[in-house]
């Protein structure tokens, strides 16, 4: 999935899908925040490649 496929219904969806209320003026941002997230670890992988990349083993969406 590409930056460009995160959009207002994918967040819809996704946030549907976890049980969450976000409010429609909250969709365009959050969609942009993830495109941007995802964005930065596609980067990531084409720099050192995904064989070498690990996945996390603790996510904390509060750190920044």
């Amino acid at each position: 999935m590409s930056g460009a496929e995160i959009d207002i219904e994918a967040v819809r969806t996704l946030t549907r899908l976890q049980g969450l209320t976000v409010p429609d003026e909250d969709l365009e941002p959050l969609a942009a925040a993830l495109a941007g997230q995802l964005a930065a670890g596609n980067r990531i992988l084409e720099r050192y490649g995904a064989a070498d990349a690990e996945p996390p083993v603790i996510f904390d969406p509060r750190w920044q």
